[in-house]
């Protein structure tokens, strides 16, 4: 009988060592689990870069997002402040809003009995100091009412240095016709 050895695989025998099956298969996993661990390790830092690529995509969204929140509020703020300051900026400028209507009813009340106006035309823009001219026009029953109108504005808050422009005599109706120049103040 045969004496039973383990399956040898001669490659011209040496002495101390001989290659086996056994060896062989050895070796090979060795080699196989070194690749899986080679590879393994590649794949496990991909899979940690993504995850840090994700969780950063996260934070940067947040912050984009943050980001947008304070830049709204930010430029609402600006919006309101600027708007604040161009309205306060326009008060000091031109003071509170002038109204034609209180001008025509200081007119109302200082005109003399049977004296009207015709007409009333601005002349220009309003000057740096707040002032406008004021062309006025208008008819008298007596001749008298007009001096008289003039030195009324003259009392007015809203008038500046009322002037005869010039009278025409009586018409065929028997009123006087006159013109009128003076600084109306619109900064008051």
């Amino acid at each position: 009988m045969a004496a039973k050895h383990p399956r040898r695989i001669n490659f011209l025998e040496t002495e101390g060592f001989s290659l086996t099956y056994a060896r062989l298969g050895m070796c090979a996993c060795l080699w196989l689990m070194l690749l899986a661990g080679w590879f393994g390790s590649g794949w496990l830092r991909i899979y940690l870069v993504q995850r840090d690529i994700y969780t950063t995509k996260a934070q940067l969204t947040t912050l984009d997002r943050e980001k947008e929140e304070r830049l709204a509020h930010a430029s609402t703020t600006v919006r309101r402040k600027m708007g604040q300051t161009a309205q306060e900026g326009l008060r000091a400028h031109f003071g509170k809003t002038f109204k034609w209507s209180d001008v025509f009813e200081d007119i109302g009340q200082r005109l003399p009995h049977q004296t009207w106006l015709t007409a009333l035309q601005p002349q220009g823009a309003p000057t740096p100091e707040g002032t406008l001219k004021l062309h006025m026009q208008g008819k008298a029953k007596r001749m008298e009412s007009i001096p008289m109108f003039v030195g009324e504005l003259k009392k007015s808050s809203y008038f500046q240095k009322p002037e005869i422009l010039g009278t025409q005599g009586a018409d065929k109706d028997g009123f006087f016709e006159f013109s009128l120049l003076s600084e109306i103040v619109v900064n008051k």
